[in-house]
């Protein structure tokens, strides 16, 4: 089966809460080092995107085996319509605000996933889950509360509408219940590929830039989505969106390894709230004892 040589089969089987959580946190480790490595690939924006797209779907097809047309269903094109839109209006706010208005407003999607999960896939969102949401976004606050500013209202306003497209994307994912996510991420990509193609061109990056470049779609992205659609089917959609929120926070981890800029102090209260929110918010949720779906049968933990 497809995948089988990259990644242990226990990602086709039922996983323990521990191991959904493990592999949430491994993911929003591996998106995290976008920042270091966009930063070292002088080249337009979108194109970056466009391209790394197109590398990560040829990753994500080889994974899978290959692909086949029974694999894609309306719901698979839609949550990749929505995983494209994420990505090109996040990059769009980033040319009219400031980078961490884009990265905080972006990152109120649990709030969305919150409020709508029990409404499209009947998962309840219990008054602590909040509590901890609050917690994470506070510690967001402080995290970049120096990059915070006035920015513009228009890259404020599509961070925000980038926030609800990553909460579409992953209640699309959990509407999927298994049925072939990977085919989600793979339309995804393509499409992300397809909408920013227009944007490549020259002055080109050097090798070094392309070598990098070609690490953000195998690794950063491909990988990450192969596993992250893999999880999918057994995580909630708030594990699916709060664990992830490691992402912003882990990312300056990476630059300071590779550029040795170090955050301020109170970025990393900040960092420590966000972090010991999410931890404190998984072993809470691992404790659990998993429930199922009306629907398909999947797991949920209120």
């Amino acid at each position: 089966m497809g995948g089988a040589y990259f990644l242990p089969r226990t990602l086709e089987k039922r996983m323990s809460r521990p191991k959904v959580l493990f592999l949430l946190v491994l993911t929003a480790l591996m998106w995290s080092s976008s920042g270091v490595l966009v930063k070292s690939v002088s080249w337009n924006p979108m194109a970056v995107a466009s391209l790394r797209g197109l590398i990560a779907t040829v990753t994500l097809l080889v994974m899978n085996g290959g692909l086949r047309r029974s694999e894609f269903l309306p719901i698979h094109w839609l949550s990749g319509l929505f995983l494209a839109l994420t990505e090109f209006f996040y990059v769009c706010s980033l040319g009219r605000t400031t980078a961490a208005n884009s990265m905080v407003l972006m990152y109120t999607a649990p709030l969305w996933v919150g409020l709508f999960a029990h409404l499209f896939v009947g998962e309840r969102t219990a008054g602590s889950d909040f509590a901890y949401m609050g917690a994470i976004f506070l510690g967001m606050l402080l995290f970049f509360w120096e990059g915070l500013g006035a920015g513009g209202l228009g890259g404020d306003f599509l961070a925000v509408v980038s926030g609800i497209f990553f909460a579409a994307q992953v209640l699309c994912l959990r509407k999927i219940h298994g049925r072939f996510p990977v085919s989600a991420v793979i339309a995804g990509n393509f499409l992300t590929f397809l909408g920013g193609c227009w944007a490549i061109g020259a002055p080109f990056p050097d090798a070094g830039g392309f070598s990098r470049l070609a690490l953000l779609g195998v690794f950063q992205v491909g990988v990450a989505y192969y596993i992250y659609a893999k999880v999918s089917a057994h995580a909630t959609s708030l594990e699916l969106v709060m664990i992830t929120m490691l992402d912003p926070i882990l990312g300056p981890v990476w630059v300071l390894l590779a550029l040795g800029e170090r955050p301020g102090a109170v970025a990393a209260l900040g960092g420590v709230i966000v972090v010991g929110a999410v931890v404190l918010w998984g072993i809470r949720k691992s404790g659990r004892k998993p429930e199922k779906t009306a629907e398909a049968g999947e797991v949920r933990v209120p």
